[in-house]
C-alpha cells in the first residue's frame, strides 16, 4: 500500500510542477467588450479574424492549454466579462463542462459546431448579430 502512494503522490507532484508551466490563457482583443468569446485550439485563428472585422465589441480568452486546467488566470480572466460566450467544436461541449467544472464559471451562450466543418469569421459575425 506504501508503494500505491508513494507513485500517487510522484504522479501528483508532477501535475503540480507542469501547472507552473503550461501556457496561460491570454486575453484578444480589448480589454472591455459586450462579449467575451472563449475558445481553444485552432478555433483561436479564426477568432482572431473576427477581431479585425469588428470595433470593440468583441474580446476572446483563448486557452492554448486545457488540462491542468488554468483556474486562476482563467478565472481572472472571465470575471471581467459582461458577457461569456463559449465557441467550441463539440456537441456535447466537453471544454465547456470543463471550465465550469474548475471555476464554478456559468456561461451566458454557447455557440457549437460540430459537422465537422471549421467555423468561419462571418458566420460567427452573423451569430452575434443574432444575439442583440
Amino acid at each position: 500500500m506504501d508503494q500505491i502512494n508513494a507513485q500517487v503522490n510522484k504522479r501528483a507532484k508532477k501535475l503540480n510542477e507542469l501547472s507552473k508551466e503550461i501556457p496561460q490563457p491570454v486575453l484578444l482583443g480589448p480589454e472591455q467588450a459586450e462579449v467575451t468569446l472563449v475558445s481553444w485550439g485552432s478555433t483561436v485563428n479564426v477568432l482572431q479574424e473576427l477581431l479585425v472585422q469588428v470595433e470593440n465589441s468583441v474580446n476572446v480568452i483563448h486557452l492554448p492549454c486545457v488540462w491542468p486546467f488554468p483556474k486562476e488566470k482563467f478565472t481572472q480572466l472571465a470575471s471581467k466579462a459582461q458577457k461569456l460566450v463559449m465557441v467550441e467544436g463539440n456537441h456535447t461541449g466537453q471544454a465547456e463542462q470543463l471550465m465550469r467544472q474548475e471555476t464554478g464559471i456559468e456561461f451566458a451562450d454557447r455557440l457549437r459546431r460540430f459537422d465537422g466543418r471549421p467555423f468561419y469569421w462571418e458566420e460567427i459575425l452573423d451569430w452575434l448579430a443574432g444575439l442583440n
